[in-house]
């Protein structure tokens, strides 16, 4: 799965590449990003079967967001350099 892909509209830029934590749950990607090529910090929401993402939340609205798809909080998250993602 690629980010760039069509079917997730183009979330490489609304992410920017200044990811600092990263994580997965069936199909969601979510983590907290930082402001690099002009991308709004902090956390996002990515549902990768309907590409819908959401970006720039605060920390208590990524939460109510987690929690309203049954994702565990507080989520596991890891460096994005890391060579594989905690399942939650």
């Amino acid at each position: 799965m690629f980010l760039n892909e069509p079917k997730y509209g183009g979330s490489i830029p609304q992410l920017g590449t200044d990811l600092e934590e990263i994580g997965n749950h069936n199909e969601f990607i979510f983590g907290r990003s930082g402001a690099d090529r002009g991308a709004t910090p902090g956390y996002f929401l990515l549902n990768t079967k309907s590409g819908s993402i959401k970006t720039g939340l605060a920390e208590k609205d990524w939460l109510a967001e987690l929690t309203a798809v049954r994702i565990p909080t507080p989520p596991k998250l890891v460096d994005p350099g890391s060579k594989s993602p905690r399942r939650q």
